[in-house]
């Protein structure tokens, strides 16, 4: 493999400039990991390497909020001699920040297929803007195969990123070829670590023997696919195949129940290399034996169903049918399929994405998420977008979707649509999960009155979905109603922190009154977060 010892600056034209604090280099647990990785073939040749630094020229500051930015990148080819090699490289960076194929609110809009939709996400969207600018990054945010083990990592990480970002440093320094990086031509980046796995391309083609270390791996790793994953599973045409039973989670289990059987048997060429190879592969994703399997089956799907030519009908149909597959994670295909495929047509389903389709656009299920909306994949950034300012209580965000947030000790329950988180939410007034409670009806029950019983009783026999307990005529908590048979069997508290941002001047004067949400929320005063 070829040395890094050229440097070329790359310039990125008319990129927002709220987005520059998201742009990484490199990650600060690991100071020598360039985040930035790049590996493409240009008319037979490999191209990679890496950007090291990041600049914006004072001139390059655009009137509409963009500005120009300059990356120092790192090759072993010297782009700046080859007009091609240069384009292919800016390419790829422009892919890496978002800004190949950045998402508008247009497409947003047009993206909705039904019209209830539109006035909820033209607001977000307005709000995301404050933070983001006026257009949302998206495209090929990882190179097609790094982006298979960077996902394939993600999966239920202890510590969130950071365990993500070591398995993934895991992965790349025990099965990546270390590419020396040349300390007479470059003296201030000799300490970098850069490893290189083969392209989707490459895997596609069988060319992979010049990936000394992967191809070791590979070798052990179509063996079992060989062995274990013979079912056969039919979705839209195209044969998936399948583990017959999942593995344990256990990596002690999985050596000893699978791996030894498998290699004592005759009938098997797998052997003690390989068993190695598999242990080591676990290993290497912090001894989860699912998150090797999920790669296996990553690798040795694309003859079958090439990952660029995955539809929305095809993937909706996957996703559905999901559970059918043993040794395949519907969510981690999806993660790599829209950041490392740039598909818009394919959406990752987490507890973000869940909580939001089902409260605040009121979608029941998958699938009639998959009816209501193309460009599902861009859609789903702007609410991951929101979701995540949410989650870390930006202040921008504290006075929406309080329907996602936990409402109760010990994370217990979502608040979920109630008559006090919509009214905290200043997008309520268009908001479909709110439409659909607005009607319902509440019982106010200051906390001194009557008792407990003889109030839930007053509230099933009127048909109370929700009762809100007030203190000294503050609205402080709710409980909602629980069902059987269609008839309401008791109630449970979902939300006893909104109330704690309301003071004085929130007093109702009401006592055991019943009223829908909608009038409830028509005698508060306008909500303003105040912190």
């Amino acid at each position: 493999m070829e040395e890094i010892k050229y440097s070329c600056e790359i310039e990125i034209e008319n990129v927002p400039v709220k987005w520059l604090p998201k742009i990484e280099l490199f990650y600060p647990d690991l100071p020598g990991f360039p985040i930035m990785y790049v590996h493409s073939i240009v008319s037979n040749e490999h191209l990679y390497g890496f950007p090291v630094t990041m600049s914006i020229p004072t001139s390059a500051y655009n009137q509409d909020e963009t500005c120009n930015i300059k990356f120092l990148f790192l090759c072993n080819k010297d782009i700046s001699q080859e007009v091609i090699y240069y384009n292919q490289i800016k390419s790829d960076l422009e892919n890496r920040i978002g800004i190949a194929n950045a998402i508008t609110k247009d497409q947003i809009l047009d993206s909705c297929l039904k019209e209830q939709h539109k006035e909820f996400l033209s607001k977000m969207f307005d709000i995301c803007s404050k933070l983001y600018g006026n257009k949302l990054p998206y495209g090929h945010f990882y190179e097609e195969f790094y982006s298979i083990i960077r996902f394939v990592a993600a999966f239920q990480p202890k510590t969130g990123r950071q365990s993500e970002m070591r398995m993934l440093y895991n992965f790349l320094s025990t099965y990546g070829e270390s590419i020396v990086i040349d300390a007479e031509s470059l003296p201030n980046w000799s300490f970098v670590e850069f490893f290189l796995l083969p392209t989707y391309q490459d895997l596609q083609n069988d060319n992979i023997e010049l990936y000394t270390k992967f191809n070791k791996l590979f070798i052990s790793m179509k063996k079992i696919w060989n062995i274990e994953y013979i079912n056969d599973v039919e979705i839209n045409g195209k044969h998936l195949k399948s583990l017959t039973r999942a593995w344990d989670k256990n990596k002690e289990k999985l050596r000893e129940n699978k791996l030894l059987k498998i290699e004592n048997d005759s009938e098997n060429d797998f052997n003690t290399e390989d068993t190695y190879q598999i242990e080591r592969l676990v290993d290497a994703f912090n001894r989860h034996p699912w998150r090797a399997c999920y790669l296996i089956w990553a690798i040795f799907t694309i003859k079958n169903a090439n990952y660029n030519e995955w539809s929305k009908d095809f993937f909706k149909a996957f996703y559905l049918n999901g559970k059918k597959l043993k040794g395949c994670s519907e969510k981690v295909v999806a993660c790599y399929l829209q950041q490392g495929f740039a598909n818009n047509e394919v959406i990752p389903i987490d507890t973000w994405i869940k909580t939001f389709y089902e409260y605040a656009l009121s979608i029941k299920s998958p699938n009639e998420l998959f009816n209501s909306f193309n460009n599902l994949g861009k859609l789903e950034r702007l609410i991951w977008l929101v979701s995540q300012a949410n989650k870390t209580n930006i202040k921008e965000y504290m006075e929406l979707l309080w329907c996602q947030r936990f409402g109760t000790n010990n994370n217990g329950e979502l608040r979920q649509m109630n008559p006090l988180s919509c009214y905290e939410c200043k997008l309520h007034y268009c908001c479909c999960g709110y439409n659909s409670i607005k009607t319902d009806k509440l019982l106010i029950k200051n906390i001194n009155d009557t008792q407990w019983d003889n109030f839930k009783d007053i509230a099933k026999n009127n048909d109370c979905k929700f009762i809100c307990i007030m203190e000294n005529n503050i609205p402080k908590k709710i409980y909602k109603a629980t069902y059987k048979r269609d008839n309401i069997d008791n109630y449970y508290l979902i939300d006893e922190f909104s109330g704690y941002l309301l003071k004085e001047d929130h007093v109702l004067s009401l006592s055991n009154d019943i009223m829908t949400v909608e009038q409830f929320i028509g005698l508060l005063p306008e909500f303003h977060y105040e912190g």
